[in-house]
């Protein structure tokens, strides 16, 4: 996606920066792994099959993603500059994952057969991996999940329906007005015997919606209510956004 191309987002443990080319080998050394293919439900491909996933991914308007980099706890990327000069440096061991958004029509997908189609809205899918299971459980995941909502919430048109108090919604990018409809809700599904994933999203304010038995997964849902007001208070005073 073109809105991130040129951005980085910077927490106290973690850095995203947008999905690149310099990227693929390790994300394709992750995917050799069939324990993260089927977590992830992906297919094995080529190493030439994962640059040209990730050169399509770049330039596809209902995918967003970012690869999230460890900070270094010795110091760096202390500051915009920093980060700036650092950017295509940054050692692939400090990689650890990533994290992504998949747009869709709201309620056009197979198994959202009960969910009443709105033609005037999306619904957004949210993904996450750590790929090395040294680096979980660490906190990695829910600071790089805080910095990617509150990134979604301040530069997305969202549907604020629901919500009690006004946020700053208007950092939406001229991509994002072309469009002209909006984000209805972020869902994510889990498998049911995952119940650490379980718990990230509960955590950060997301409700089961659904189960799937067939599929032995669950359904977790967060509505553009007042717990995004929580995530943005939580994130604010530490996150900052750098265009590179």
């Amino acid at each position: 996606m073109k809105l991130n191309e040129h951005r980085a987002i910077v927490g106290p443990r973690v850095i995203l920066v947008p999905y690149r080319q310099e990227h693929v080998k390790k994300y394709h050394e992750w995917m050799s792994d069939e324990e993260i293919r089927e977590s992830t439900a992906s297919d094995r491909l080529t190493l030439e099959e994962e640059y040209e996933m990730c050169r399509s991914w770049s330039n596809d308007e209902d995918k967003l993603t970012f690869i999230i980099i460890e900070r270094d706890r010795k110091g760096g990327y202390k500051s915009k500059e920093s980060l700036n000069q650092t950017y295509y440096k940054i050692l692939l061991t400090l990689v650890r994952g990533d994290v992504n958004l998949f747009l869709s029509p709201d309620g056009s997908t197979a198994d959202d057969e009960d969910v009443e189609k709105n033609d005037e809205g999306i619904r957004a899918e949210l993904e996450i991996m750590i790929a090395s299971k040294s680096h979980r459980s660490r906190g990695l995941a829910t600071e790089s999940l805080r910095l990617f909502l509150s990134f979604i919430i301040l530069n997305f048109r969202i549907n604020t329906s629901n919500l009690k108090t006004n946020i700053n919604n208007n950092l939406i990018t001229d991509i994002d007005r072309d469009r002209e409809v909006m984000i209805n809700h972020l869902f994510v599904k889990i498998s049911t015997d995952n119940s650490i994933s379980q718990n990230l999203f509960k955590k950060l304010g997301f409700k089961l919606y659904r189960k799937n038995l067939f599929f032995n997964e669950v359904e977790y849902r967060l509505d553009f209510n007042n717990s995004i007001i929580r995530i943005i208070n939580q994130t604010k005073s530490k996150n900052k956004t750098s265009s590179k």
